[in-house]
């Protein structure tokens, strides 16, 4: 995605300006994903908010992706660690593409947006 941009063939080369936006706080982040579950009657516990940020690392759109997984497969209430491991599984197996660039042949990148709601049903 950067070549689009950076590579003197491209025709976007230096048509845009690059802008490197490290992670958003940490207690910033808390503090949104706390407000946004509570607004669906979800509480996350301390220790749930800190695996979020330990499962997914400093990158702002990994974290924002298991949460919104973790949303999407809970119902009101308190949601513990045990809530968050069931959409960081799935998440993983559908990032197999690229941790393991070998596997992207048996599953094409059309096909990763179909596999995570199919693998969430049938999990159940």
């Amino acid at each position: 995605m950067l070549d689009l941009f950076t590579a003197e063939r491209s025709h976007f080369y230096q048509s845009a300006t690059l802008l490197d936006v490290g992670p958003i706080p940490q207690a910033d982040m808390a503090r949104f994903f706390k407000e946004q579950f509570a607004r669906g009657k979800r509480e996350l516990s301390a220790d749930t908010l800190q695996a979020i940020f330990a499962l997914a690392g400093e990158s702002p759109n990994d974290q924002q992706q298991l949460a919104y997984h973790l949303w999407t497969q809970s119902t009101p209430g308190r949601l513990g660690q045990e809530e968050l491991m069931r959409p960081w599984v799935l998440l993983q197996v559908v990032n197999i593409p690229s941790l393991f660039p070998a596997s992207r042949p048996f599953i094409a990148s059309s096909e990763q947006g179909l596999l995570l709601p199919y693998l969430s049903n049938t999990l159940k």
